[in-house]
């Protein structure tokens, strides 16, 4: 039986508890102590370097409880949420963050820092924190309260300028202006102290850091409500406000548009399709794409509600014109906030 992250944070925190109390749980009293990893050839990803210091360690240890459990957790990470790939033919690593299958900057961050010191022996486990690096950093946006919109704890501390600092820029264009004339001030004046009402002005929008071999700027007036915005404009004109209306004539079309026989998506491929065809739908052209990338399209569905998020992310980022699309749809026109 392989036991579960959760189960096995569970097991932990009751033979904590124990020990405090003076007892052993009957679950852990037992002389067998039995590997809960998954077997060698089911792991996610395997590192000689880490396996070795498992070894080491565990020669260290005499308390064979405590053996098992080090055994057990310190290779969880890698044993159970690591998915490797490529994008644009450089490494691309995905780190399953908690119980769904998405990847969160700070956790997946924390999950991987204990095989950081192993780096330098293991070039496997190189490549995987280059992917994961390179995954983290394609597009990270700050919001304008941790730069000091309505925070005057940021305004105090400069925070603009310390992710300035670190090669993060804003995407509001006005913003942009008004931050390359500042800068110019400093460079020319040691003394310049940037005032607390331009501060102000600087973080009422977004500031994201692209990576070099992200493709610069495609983002910079996206905005995901504005898509939420476009099928409640259409419900309202097109369908009278009815919800299950949309839903029904949106999966049709798309469907229509796609060749898709949806009597061929199981039971959670439909609920995915029926939610993102709602989206599909807001694409004037969509009857116009090639086969191939109808085709593509479908795959990116399936991919969405299959088990392994970074697939869905890569087949997305791989098509171009789907891509483009989702980005026009999510786009603050001028005027607009």
């Amino acid at each position: 039986m392989i036991i579960s992250r959760r189960s096995l944070l569970k097991l932990m925190a009751g033979a904590a508890g124990g020990v405090m109390l003076g007892r052993v749980p009957m679950a852990l009293a037992a002389p067998r102590y039995v590997s809960q990893r998954p077997p060698p050839g089911q792991r996610k990803f395997v590192s000689s370097a880490v396996e070795a210091l498992i070894v080491r360690t565990k020669a260290k240890i005499g308390d064979p409880e405590l053996a098992w459990l080090f055994e057990n957790c310190y290779p969880n990470t890698l044993d159970t949420t690591v998915q490797l790939g490529s994008l644009r033919g450089k490494p691309d690593t995905f780190i399953v963050t908690g119980d769904i299958d998405a990847m969160w900057l700070r956790d997946s961050s924390a999950q991987v820092w204990p095989y950081v010191p192993l780096a330098a022996h293991d070039e496997p486990l190189r490549r995987l924190f280059r992917g994961l690096i390179r995954r983290q950093a394609l597009c990270i946006s700050i919001d304008p309260y941790q730069l000091g919109f309505n925070n005057d704890e940021a305004i105090e501390s400069g925070a603009f300028w310390f992710y300035r600092k670190l090669g993060f820029r804003p995407v509001r264009p006005e913003l942009a202006r008004l931050m390359a004339e500042e800068e110019k001030k400093l460079a020319a004046d040691a003394g310049h102290r940037t005032s607390k009402q331009l501060l102000r002005r600087l973080s009422e929008g977004s500031v994201v850091y692209e990576a070099p071999d992200s493709q610069r700027g495609d983002w910079d007036r996206f905005a995901i409500r504005n898509i939420g915005l476009a099928v409640q404009r259409r419900m309202a004109t097109e369908f009278d406000g009815d919800a299950g209306k949309i839903r029904a004539a949106s999966t049709r079309d798309v469907a229509r548009s796609l060749d898709l026989s949806i009597e061929r998506l199981n039971k959670r491929e439909r609920r995915g399709f029926d939610d993102l065809a709602l989206v599909l739908a807001l694409i004037e052209d969509l009857d116009e794409w090639a086969k191939s990338e109808k085709k593509e399209v479908v795959r990116i569905i399936r991919a969405k509600m299959g088990i392994d998020e970074s697939v869905y992310a890569r087949l997305l980022q791989g098509h171009p014109r789907m891509r483009a699309s989702i980005i026009m749809l999510g786009e603050t026109r001028p005027g607009e906030r």
